[in-house]
């Protein structure tokens, strides 16, 4: 079964949930009877990235004999890759060279 079937066939399963959360779209493909097909909206396709970090590091870690999918640009067909970038200078950056510090949205919470 193709992905895109199984996102069909989701509605009895987290279909409401995902689009009620903006990751999917409800798309009505048949009227009689009513279907609906699930599709990502750009908020569902924002996780890609992440996505593709992860698979990177198992293509590193867990594929000794290579990656089992290769990510590559739909334009080119060169090969993708994840890199953390500064902001600032534009300096490509190891996790070393990351460090957090609490943001705008971050709340002190008082212990009861």
């Amino acid at each position: 079964m193709s992905a895109h079937a199984r996102w069909k066939t989701c509605s009895a399963c987290a279909g409401g949930r995902l689009v009620d959360a903006a990751p999917l779209e409800r798309r009505l493909y048949q009227e009689k009877p009513e279907r609906f097909e699930y599709v990502l909206t750009e908020t569902g396709r924002e996780p890609g990235v992440p996505l593709l970090a992860l698979m990177q590091w198992g293509d590193r870690h867990l594929a000794p004999e290579g990656p089992p999918r290769l990510a590559e640009h739909a334009g080119c067909a060169g090969r993708v890759t994840v890199q953390a970038v500064c902001d600032e200078c534009g300096e490509v950056l190891a996790p070393s060279d990351v460090r957090t510090r609490p943001g705008p949205g971050h709340r002190v919470r008082s212990v009861a």
